[in-house]
């Protein structure tokens, strides 16, 4: 977990946090093992390249989805270019295929602190997961969404994904924000901290629920 803040950051002045989804309101701690070897089932079920299907493990293990630069990216995103996967069937395929069975040992940020978060501050969802899957997903994880103001993510049938960058300077000029009172919590640097700091703000990068639960106690509560 790493802080990304302005040296005159005043906790109080915050109005709105903004969380991610994946990997920040729930965390699994062997989800990329477990997805390396899951993706490797999907490019065999639905991949139309058979010299893709032939080098498998090459294609998903030493691909750039995982790890690059210590980021994260979507599979979603590069999936028919790297592994000739249609995104419309990998996002039917994996919601059923693969969340289910993984996300039954996950860790959740408690509704408890959601609610008291939600007393003091507006909270809102940003996330490149489709909005569809972060119902489905909460409602298995017992993840009580009421608590959010705002859920922004694409839907089923719109399959592009606005930058975050744009979708915080909507937020920031929605609300009347000032910059400082605006704090982003995510678990990708590049896609959930790196567009705020940009425009001034401050985040959080976390890497457990049990330390980002620590936190919020310690700095908003």
């Amino acid at each position: 977990m790493k802080e990304f803040t302005n040296s005159n950051l005043s906790y109080q002045d915050i109005r709105i946090i903004i969380f991610d989804f994946d990997g920040t309101l729930y965390y699994h701690n062997n989800i990329e093992k477990r997805y390396a070897d899951y993706l490797k089932k999907v490019v065999l079920n639905l991949s139309y390249s058979p010299t893709i299907k032939a080098n498998i493990d090459k294609e998903v293990y030493n691909n750039k989805y995982l790890i690059k630069n210590e980021d994260k990216i979507s599979f979603s995103e590069i999936c028919e270019e790297y592994f000739s996967v249609y995104r419309p069937d990998w996002e039917k395929y994996k919601i059923t295929q693969f969340f289910e069975p993984a996300y039954k040992s996950t860790t959740t940020i408690s509704n408890d602190i959601l609610k008291s978060l939600s007393e003091k501050y507006k909270l809102i969802i940003v996330s490149n997961e489709l909005k569809e899957h972060i119902y489905y997903k909460a409602s298995k994880l017992g993840i009580d969404l009421s608590y959010f103001e705002s859920i922004y993510s694409p839907s089923i049938k719109h399959y592009h994904t606005c930058l975050k960058s744009e979708i915080y300077r909507n937020i920031i000029n929605n609300y009347l924000l000032d910059n400082s009172e605006f704090f982003v919590i995510g678990d990708t640097f590049h896609s959930d901290i790196e567009p705020i700091l940009r425009l001034g703000g401050n985040g959080l990068l976390v890497d457990s629920t049990e330390n980002t639960e620590l936190y919020l106690k310690e700095k908003f509560l």
